[in-house]
């Protein structure tokens, strides 16, 4: 379990690319739903059999009063596969907080960041470099933040100190595994229950040291270190772990905004107002076809944003830089109102993919203001249905941008 630790030294790349597959861009006339429904992807089965005899004759036994009713469908037609329609389907989202309350493991960064002094962990182990950057991650069920700082001559790594308050519940924190060279010790910091873990590097894993507290029944905080053999101390780290602890009671946390407040900048934005750009009537036209994309869930960083909705097979991202992509033959040049954009729709395979055939996505990339935009739907076909809808929900998001985006 280095959700963490993967996460933090992820934040030092984030910035710098973006694959088009995360989640992601024509004069445009609307429908009064904003949606097409696209075709569906699976067979209709008739529920008559035509390779049957013409001369086939009903069961003569059947009584004269039979009445089809009393049958359900699936007894007349077994193999017919009915294609919900778009209304039909429920629209899953990931967790938020509502407008109005708050939530320990939904966390700005000014609030999970402000447990830890700047020069605190610095203090406790010993370093002689300074805090160089802070990190901080927040998705659907965890939100985090981390001092690193860089390379002394001789280190064997960059020194790593990170944090971190999840929906994670004591039945779920690492057990031991000999596999994974990992022992654990069980104790207590500020009276609460906590569990030492450890691991030796292995053909499994790497040497990991983290701490867990169960701040209460629902919510653990876990400490955690990257670095040389020097940052591996136990000691040092449950210390970390209680000043956390004791910082806790006196967090303040604002309420979660309203979908439509005002933001001064894009990437301050909330998980909330992120996921409500995205609208069920367009996931909703996508699940049509019975082919989920995955979880539906959100990342949030400092210059990197996701969301996606109905079993991921909708999503919007946000992005500081443009997207690297590695395959140019996947995309076209694309037009959204007056902007210019870019499609882009890999085969299941690589490469480009043929009219009609199933695709990886089909995402939709723009530039709005210093930013850059994609909407992308997941696991669909190469159809003008699909493509209509990607385009209609980017001009929907674009919309709502330029409402509540100040700058």
């Amino acid at each position: 379990m280095r959700r963490l630790s993967v996460v933090l030294v992820a934040t030092l790349f984030l910035g710098a690319c973006g694959a088009s597959s995360a989640p992601t861009d024509g004069d445009l006339v609307s429908t009064d739903s904003g949606t097409t429904q696209p075709a569906a992807s699976f067979p209709v089965v008739s529920a008559t059999d035509a390779s049957a005899p013409e001369d086939f004759a009903t069961d003569a036994s059947a009584p004269e009063d039979f009445a089809p009713e009393d049958f359900a469908p699936e007894d007349v037609a077994p193999n017919t596969i009915v294609t919900p329609s778009a209304d039909q389907i429920d629209i899953d989202r990931p967790v938020i907080n509502d407008p109005g309350t708050t939530s320990l493991v939904v966390l700005t960064k000014a609030e999970i960041c402000s447990l830890v002094a700047e020069d605190e962990p610095q203090g406790i182990w010993g370093l002689s470099t300074k805090l160089t950057l802070t990190g901080w991650t927040q998705t659907d069920s965890s939100s985090s933040c981390s001092h690193i700082f860089n390379n002394e001559p001789g280190d064997g790594g960059t020194k790593n100190v990170g944090w971190e308050l999840s929906s994670l519940t004591r039945t779920s924190w690492p057990k031991a595994d000999t596999d994974y060279k990992r022992t654990v010790r069980d104790t207590t910091v500020a009276a609460l229950p906590t569990r030492i873990v450890s691991s030796e590097p292995s053909d499994l894993g790497t040497k990991d040291l983290d701490v867990y507290v169960a701040v209460n029944d629902t919510v653990s905080l876990q400490v955690t270190v990257y670095g040389d053999d020097s940052m591996f101390d136990e000691a040092k780290l449950l210390t970390q772990a209680e000043r956390i602890i004791g910082r806790l009671p006196s967090l303040k946390l604002n309420p979660e905004p309203a979908k439509d407040a005002q933001v001064d900048n894009v990437f301050q934005l909330t998980a909330g107002q992120l996921c409500s750009l995205l609208r069920d009537s367009t996931a909703a036209s996508l699940l049509v076809d019975g082919w989920p994309s995955g979880t539906s869930s959100y990342l949030l960083f400092e210059d990197y944003l996701s969301c996606s909705i109905g079993s991921a097979k909708l999503g919007v991202a946000v992005r500081s830089v443009e997207p690297f992509s590695i395959d140019e033959t996947t995309k076209s040049p694309a037009k959204v109102g007056s902007r210019a954009g870019v499609w882009d729709k890999p085969s299941l395979e690589g490469g480009k993919a043929d009219p009609g055939a199933d695709v990886q996505f089909v995402s939709l990339l723009v530039k709005w203001r210093e930013v850059w935009i994609e909407v992308d739907a997941r696991l669909v076909q190469n159809t003008p249905e699909v493509e209509r809808l990607v385009l209609d929900e980017m001009t929907h998001v674009l919309a709502q941008l330029d409402a509540s985006v100040q700058q």
